[in-house]
């Protein structure tokens, strides 16, 4: 019998022309494990364990701690408020931090199996509200890379990739739910999520290379006298023995500088407590190295990830490869018998 394809009803001409469980077994997405026997990735997130909620919780109430303008400016890199204290880039940042906070916290519940079934219109409109969210959230990133971390070419070619290659995901995930793709949809979703986590993970990477680099004790990074004054002005720059030594004193070409004159010194990355430039100076030289690196380890393990997850062609039966065929559906102008 020959069932004629229509975009609104595909799934119930499946199940009218198929039995459930072999429907069932054809919707499963490409990313998942055949082999009930082992575990999947998504399914470790329990909605029904308290432990979840409570991890879930405390990482949000610590995230919310940066909507707080002291509390980001005390954890912000030395120098960097400096700029965001005002004008545009103040603007560009707290629009940034409202809005990717609490896509990045949104994020979770589109990825609990029991949930997406069981709440499918809370599922479409919670992922609509992520897509909005992390696009202002994109765009603003592009606006402050500049004077993030330094700004430095590293800094904002990562950006600027992590920005395209995400908004790209996203636009994949969304165009593949519309045409009931949905394995495509939830790949390309993860990837949206996994690519854009590397902001986390670059976090874990900056202490370990700043240790690396203070070790060598050999990298410098260009630093304006003007930020120089603004971070002995907040009380970084005090000395273990409790005194504060003047920014001329530290680098002689910021001494004769005036109001609306800016130059620009060598200032070494150091782990040092006593010397918050130094401290700055070496986060700022790491930031852009950690963004390019777990991006690309994100990348790369998330796609090894889908490789080894994927059921083998031998475990597909060729009743369900005529339905779906790599996760995609066929074409409307062809009918499914």
């Amino acid at each position: 019998m020959l069932i004629p394809f229509e975009k609104d009803t595909f799934h119930k001409a499946l199940i009218t022309s198929r039995p459930t469980e072999q429907v069932q077994q054809s919707w499963k997405p490409r990313c998942q494990y055949e082999d009930s026997g082992k575990t999947h990735l998504l399914q470790l997130v329990d909605p029904r364990n308290s432990v979840t909620w409570i991890q879930a919780y405390s990482r949000c109430q610590v995230l919310m701690a940066y909507f707080d303008v002291d509390t980001f400016s005390r954890n912000l890199s030395p120098g960097d408020w400096y700029y965001f204290k005002e004008g545009v880039y103040r603007a560009a940042i707290r629009i940034h931090l409202f809005t990717t906070i609490p896509a990045g916290l949104m994020m979770l519940p589109q990825f609990v199996p029991k949930l997406r079934a069981k709440a499918l219109d809370f599922h479409r409109i919670n992922g609509y509200t992520v897509i909005a969210l992390m696009s202002i959230g994109n765009v603003t990133a592009l606006l402050v890379m500049r004077r993030s971390f330094g700004g430095d070419i590293a800094v904002q070619s990562a950006v600027v990739t992590l920005a395209v290659a995400s908004q790209i995901a996203m636009y994949q995930a969304w165009r593949n739910a519309k045409m009931h793709r949905i394995g495509q949809h939830r790949m390309w979703a993860m990837r949206a999520m996994i690519w854009m986590a590397c902001i986390v993970s670059t976090r874990v990477v900056m202490p370990i290379a700043v240790i690396s680099l203070s070790a060598m004790d050999n990298y410098f990074f260009v630093k304006a006298c003007h930020e120089l004054e603004f971070i002995q002005h907040q009380g970084k720059t005090t000395f273990s023995d409790g005194s504060m030594r003047p920014v001329a004193e530290l680098y002689p070409e910021c001494g004769s500088i005036t109001s609306t004159e800016e130059k620009w010194v060598a200032v070494k990355g150091k782990f040092d407590l006593s010397r918050p430039d130094q401290v700055g100076a070496a986060l700022d030289l790491t930031f852009g190295m950690g963004l390019w690196l777990c991006f690309c380890l994100h990348a790369a393990a998330l796609e090894i990830y889908f490789d080894l997850t994927r059921p083998s062609r031998s475990a597909r039966s060729d009743e369900d490869s005529s339905i779906v065929q790599g996760s995609e559906v066929i074409p409307e102008n062809n009918k499914v018998a």
